[in-house]
């Protein structure tokens, strides 16, 4: 897994080094940063802002333990549920590479990245429309699990 993540970084180093956009830089960056970090446990709760149902839309904790989700818990009302960690379970490396998908096809996104190089805000625009285009996922309490 972290080699092919650090084959992706070293592609889009070159492609940026060649003059990619600004949110093609700070991806980049943000890749290195979080590759240099080498975070391979970790949780983070985030939610989704979408034309979408609550469980979309709520706040989910994420638990990554060895590159891989292991869990999804959708945080409602104090209660805990679990959710299918297929659909709503998303790892860093996923969340760059939503990003990345979406770079470069002359839609506006807003990505906000931490210092460890993870993404806290995503405003991803997929289809161009002024409306229901797209989604938003912010992510916040991050910890790294040192196992």
């Amino acid at each position: 897994m972290k080699r092919l993540f650090a084959s992706a970084v070293t592609v889009a180093i070159v492609w940026v080094a060649c003059g990619g956009s600004a949110d093609s830089r700070a991806l980049a960056s943000a890749q290195n940063a979080w590759q240099a970090a080498s975070v391979d446990s970790y949780s983070f709760v985030y939610s989704r802002t979408c034309e979408c149902d609550d469980v979309t839309s709520g706040l989910k904790r994420v638990d990554v333990v060895d590159g891989e989700v292991v869990s999804v818990t959708y945080l409602a009302d104090g209660k805990e549920q679990a959710v299918d960690v297929g659909e709503y379970g998303y790892t860093i490396e996923a969340l760059f590479e939503l990003i990345d998908a979406n770079a470069g096809r002359g839609i506006e996104n807003n990505i906000d990245y931490a210092d460890l190089g993870y993404p806290t805000l995503m405003m991803l625009d997929l289809e161009g429309m002024a409306v229901d285009g797209g989604f938003g996922l912010t992510v916040h309490d991050f910890t790294v699990d040192p196992a």
